[in-house]
């Protein structure tokens, strides 16, 4: 794998591969039972560029993103806690599929973890289902 030139936790991640943890990660979600339903309607190209756009941002630098943005494309669809770890889980997943080192994939769920508060709705904090 050759080491992207971005800096951050990016030095173990290509574009090719970056490319791959994307599409897989989605493959995942989408078969996901408990998640599948929160893409339907959704223009899928776009949210894959988006996320490729979001995952270069969180993991390259110690600006992650405009919290604002993401608590308000995230909080009106009323995830659980439950759905962020299961989304994360995918993505980690994704990863290692893809070949990611595991001494980095555990770095990355920590620098992604803190997103919980913007992602998870407050009245569904804690709830599992």
């Amino acid at each position: 794998m050759t080491p992207s030139r971005r800096g951050g936790l990016l030095d173990v991640i290509d574009e090719i591969t970056l490319t791959q943890v994307i599409e897989n990660f989605y493959d995942r979600m989408l078969a996901d039972e408990r998640l599948a339903h929160f893409f339907a309607g959704v223009n899928l190209v776009h949210l894959r560029a988006h996320q490729r756009s979001f995952l270069l941002a969180a993991l390259s630098g110690p600006e992650l993103f405009n919290e604002l943005t993401l608590a308000a494309s995230h909080l009106p669809l009323g995830l659980t806690d439950d759905d962020f770890d299961r989304a994360l889980g995918h993505l980690m997943g994704a990863m290692a599929d893809a070949g990611v080192p595991g001494t980095a994939v555990a770095p990355i769920a920590e620098r992604l973890e803190p997103l919980r508060a913007h992602i998870v709705a407050a009245a569904t904090r804690g709830r599992t289902a």
